[in-house]
């Protein structure tokens, strides 16, 4: 099964943190991301406003599909294994942040993988467990 997992695009800077809000530069880069992105099955994310904006971005280029499921799983310093419960289905895309995300996707292929704001790692995966998953790309602005 394919899992798609997204760093929100670039955010302001402002306090509280949890209410950072996308940038021009970040909206576009999202738009342009979303549109090579295979449409997910379900968009989950992080409470924070910037990861909730990114999946409604996405969800609207994928014609306004049923986009968010918010998920405290998906904040910033959740161990990858806690977050590895948010993965209850195939074609899923999970909003979140750094260092989340790297960390997570570290733990389900082994691999290192630099994730700028916006990006998407697509991977395959026949269960969701520890070095279980392989990358198959990156999509990038």
């Amino acid at each position: 099964m394919r899992i798609y997992l997204q760093r929100h695009g670039e955010a302001r800077w402002s306090n509280p943190d949890a209410q950072r809000r996308l940038t021009g530069a970040g909206n576009r880069a999202v738009e342009m991301v979303a549109a090579k992105l295979a449409r997910p099955a379900r968009i989950a994310c992080s409470p924070y406003v910037r990861a909730r904006e990114t999946a409604s971005i996405v969800g609207k280029y994928h014609n306004a599909m049923e986009v968010i499921g918010v998920s405290q799983r998906l904040l910033p310093g959740t161990p990858p294994t806690d977050a590895t419960g948010e993965l209850d289905q195939p074609e899923l895309l999970c909003v979140t942040h750094q260092p989340l995300i790297s960390r997570w996707i570290e733990f389900l292929t082994d691999e290192q993988v630099a994730m700028d704001p916006a990006w998407v790692a697509v991977l395959e995966a026949p269960g969701y467990g520890a070095g279980c998953a392989r990358l198959i790309e990156v999509i990038t602005p």
